[in-house]
């Protein structure tokens, strides 16, 4: 949901003071090694199943959500730079918040672990692609 609320406010434009930039970068500069721990103690948990609802989540994640907003943004004319973060942003892995809901709610648990799972493995080429076709 974050970075959709990103999304937002770059196609219309709107900036945050810098105390409010810098409050987030603190943010997320620590959520990072506290996701990677997470992930780590989530997978050895559940191991990781590939099925078709995986593949589909995982693809279309990496693959499809990027495209779409890059599409999007060209038809509305946004500056090249906000495209290329933009794509570059939504084209970044499954987030290990929705395993950690998908586990402290009991659903979904085993499927959400095998798409944080693949959708990590499959941005090694996909974030790559993009870097490459943005020529970033």
């Amino acid at each position: 949901m974050g970075t959709d609320f990103a999304l937002i406010l770059s196609l219309f434009g709107i900036t945050l003071s810098p105390i409010w930039q810098k409050n987030f970068s603190v943010l997320g500069g620590a959520t990072g090694g506290m996701a990677l721990f997470s992930i780590g103690i989530i997978l050895y948990v559940k191991k990781p199943k590939l099925n078709l609802a995986v593949w589909m989540n995982t693809l279309s994640r990496t693959v499809f959500v990027p495209l779409v907003i890059f599409l999007v943004m060209m038809f509305f004319k946004v500056d090249r730079s906000v495209i290329n973060m933009t794509t570059m942003t939504m084209g970044i892995t499954v987030a290990a918040i929705s395993t950690i809901f998908a586990n402290q709610y009991k659903v979904a648990e085993q499927e959400m672990a095998s798409t944080l799972f693949l959708s990590n493995i499959i941005s090694i080429f996909s974030m790559g692609l993009i870097i490459v076709f943005l020529k970033i």
